[in-house]
């Protein structure tokens, strides 16, 4: 299917504000609303990278997210995308790592905010409760946004973070 074709966001390379390549993740629940994610990257030029290529080999989300996770401390990956069931269970495991700041999302504005006003570098979401469209559309606004740097939300998240919660 092509998706540009069937309605999505056109996104060029240039407009891509957060960094590539993007880190994508799924486990099963989650499977076919990720291949659909990638055909929309392959359609706009943006690279990336599927954790979990082989179909019924994601059975376990904090397994995925784990990898996922890794690709964004290391920085191999500049941004990440998530998609399990409903968005919870993979978002969570990807938070448990260092540097990874995941938000999960139901619609474009929160993917905007998310990046605008968290600096959020991965969304996820569910495939069991988000539109395939609508998916497809927090990905455009969560890679074209770019972080408000006078915002202070995510520099109190990130002091909290160093103080009691993560070794950055």
């Amino acid at each position: 299917m092509d998706v540009i074709k069937a309605g999505a966001p056109r996104l060029a390379k240039e407009d891509v504000k957060i960094g590539t390549p993007v880190v994508l993740a799924s486990d099963n629940a989650g499977w076919e609303l990720k291949h659909y994610v990638i055909q929309y990257l392959e359609a706009c030029g943006i690279e990336y990278i599927d954790c979990n290529p082989d179909e019924g080999m994601a059975k376990d989300y904090p397994d995925w997210s784990a990898k996922a996770a890794g690709h964004i401390m290391d920085g191999s990956a500049k941004s990440g995308i998530l998609i399990c069931g409903t968005g919870i269970g993979i978002g969570v495991a990807a938070m448990k790592c260092p540097g990874v700041y995941c938000a999960r999302c139901d619609d474009p504005m929160q993917a905007r905010y998310a990046r605008k006003v968290l600096d959020a570098n991965v969304i996820s979401f569910g495939q069991r409760v988000t539109g395939f469209g609508v998916a497809l559309e927090m990905v455009y606004e969560f890679l074209r946004t770019a972080a408000d740097e006078n915002c202070a939300e995510a520099k109190i998240i990130r002091e909290v973070e160093k103080k009691f919660l993560k070794e950055v």
